[in-house]
């Protein structure tokens, strides 16, 4: 035990085995239900400003100012601080790991994400396509579910793949940014946004095996915080491309 990955320690797998020494097993457990509560907590809180968001995008409701010329700052500065306390939790092991700084630092990052999302969905809301976010949420709930078996399941060792997964994402953001300057046709905008969806079905299942462990590599016991978030992460990007997926389809972006 005792090798590192970005900051965090990562404890190696018995024998490569998928199973952990019955003496570890309980701890392992525990952390693994400990982590799944928090990402259901932040669901909930997500779910619920949202819900309400798009229940108020007449004039004057929540919904509607945060859409509006008044309600932009304040997402600009949700979205700071999306940014900041990611950063935080991620290479700062003494916020992630300290009751209770690490979970005001999480309950603080869910809730400007969440703000991020309800705006979204209420903008689709003001314009009458509530059924797309429904659709999202479905298709989100059902990929979540089916990808979540198949990293608990399989017996493929997927935490090896870390290294390729980040260039992966560099190579994504670097084609972003080229196509905002440089190409400006729907079908490469279609592919970035199906190519963002794959990636991050992989990382859904990669961060899984993270958490549940058994692989080649897992996350610590004490990382709790960081387990929640990656996977939360996962989910939340999940679902707003798939709902622009959804709308490229449906010829409304």
């Amino acid at each position: 035990m005792g090798d590192y990955e970005t900051g965090y320690q990562y404890q190696d797998a018995y024998g490569g085995s998928a199973l952990l020494k019955d003496s570890d097993m309980n701890p392992r457990l525990g952390f693994v239900r400990k982590v799944y509560a928090i990402i259901f907590c932040q669901l909930l809180v997500t779910f619920g400003l949202t819900a309400y968001a798009m229940a108020t995008v007449e004039k004057g409701g929540l919904g509607w100012y945060m859409n509006s010329p008044q309600g932009k700052p304040i997402l600009w500065v949700m979205m700071a601080v999306y940014i900041i306390t990611m950063i935080m939790v991620f290479c700062c092991q003494s916020v992630a790991r300290t009751v209770p700084t690490n979970y005001i630092t999480l309950f603080i990052f869910t809730l400007s994400l969440s703000w991020l999302v309800a705006s979204v969905c209420a903008m689709f809301s003001q314009a009458q396509l509530q059924g797309l976010v429904y659709e999202a949420a479905a298709m989100t709930a059902a990929m979540t579910f089916g990808l979540t078996l198949y990293a608990c399941t399989t017996k493929n060792d997927i935490t090896y793949t870390g290294a390729a997964l980040f260039i992966f994402s560099v190579g994504f953001l670097l084609m972003a940014i080229f196509g905002i300057f440089f190409v400006r046709v729907k079908w490469f905008y279609t592919l970035m946004v199906v190519g963002i969806i794959i990636l991050y079905g992989f990382y859904l299942v990669y961060d899984t095996q993270l958490i549940i462990g058994g692989g080649s590599y897992q996350l610590s016991i004490d990382d709790y915080i960081l387990g929640a978030m990656l996977i939360y992460i996962d989910i939340i990007i999940l679902f707003l491309r798939i709902l622009q997926l959804l709308a490229i389809i449906a010829g409304k972006k």
